[in-house]
């Protein structure tokens, strides 16, 4: 899953040479005052690493492994390993879905990929899981990061392999990568707003039975994959012509599928559904 060999960091925006992961993750962030002047650091970096797709994401502040480095790890391998998925939690969803009348014209992706239904899940928030929540859209992680913040929030630019389709298996890398526009059904507004991506390790480790885990957490952080650092500072950042996405239209209203999950969040308890099966969920 890690990046070999160097990359074109923002540290390179100082001395022009190219870095090393290990470099770039203990590394602090560059500083940067607006978004005119992160767009044209971002070309330079995009220019400079055209092996890798790049892909952002918004935080309001940063995490760190026991070695100091930058830690980016999916929500559910933040604090130790929970329970094991339950995929029934995942089953009843889609049922849930089904009984609201949705058609799916590729009903057999969520028939044949846990993955996808894994993702919608996650980018609802219904319950923790393997997959990172990334973005194409740098206007969209800067509005993420300086969100109900005071001073400032962190931007990460992550390099993944090069997109093959809507689901994409990167057997060689230990990856798999969502595009959700592709995979969520059109009453899923929400993913299409944020032009979200969910990003994971393949083979999925959560989904192996808990007597069969051994896995090293290190191995499953998107730090690995880092290729550069932000500190966007809030005040004076975004200017007449370069204005943050609202909450409200990074987070639509009458999405359907939000409606659904938002009962289901209240039924799943540490990752297990309780969902009442007479209802709609």
């Amino acid at each position: 899953m890690k990046i070999i060999g160097s990359v074109f960091s923002h540290n390179s925006l100082k001395t022009l040479e190219r870095d090393k992961n290990k470099n770039v993750r203990e590394s602090k962030p560059y500083q940067v005052s607006t978004y005119r002047e992160l767009v044209q650091i971002v070309a330079n970096i995009a220019y400079k690493n055209r092996a890798y797709e790049l892909f952002f994401r918004g935080q309001k502040k940063e995490y760190f492994n026991s070695k100091m480095q930058t830690s980016i790890l999916p929500a559910y391998y933040r604090h130790g390993f929970p329970n094991w998925l339950d995929m029934g939690t995942i089953d009843e969803f889609i049922n849930a879905l089904q009984r609201k009348g949705f058609k799916f014209d590729h009903d057999e992706t969520f028939t044949q990929f846990d993955e996808v239904k894994i993702a919608i899940l996650q980018h609802y928030q219904v319950c923790d899981t393997p997959l990172l929540d990334l973005t194409v859209s740098l206007r969209v992680a800067c509005s993420f990061a300086l969100e109900r913040v005071q001073q400032s929030g962190i931007l990460y630019i992550l390099g993944l392999p090069l997109i093959n389709g809507s689901i994409s298996f990167y057997v060689e890398e230990e990856l798999i990568n969502l595009k959700l526009l592709g995979i969520c059904p059109p009453q899923a507004l929400r993913p299409h707003f944020q032009e979200g991506f969910l990003a994971g390790t393949f083979p999925d480790p959560s989904l192996k039975e808990p007597t069969k885990r051994g896995f090293d957490v290190e191995s499953l952080d998107f730090g690995r994959r880092l290729i550069a650092k932000f500190e966007l500072m809030k005040k004076g950042f975004w200017d007449k012509d370069f204005k943050p996405i609202p909450h409200n239209a990074l987070f639509p209203r009458n999405d359907e599928v939000e409606t659904i999950c938002n009962r289901m969040k209240a039924s799943v308890v540490y990752g297990v559904s309780r969902v009442n099966t007479q209802g709609d969920v």
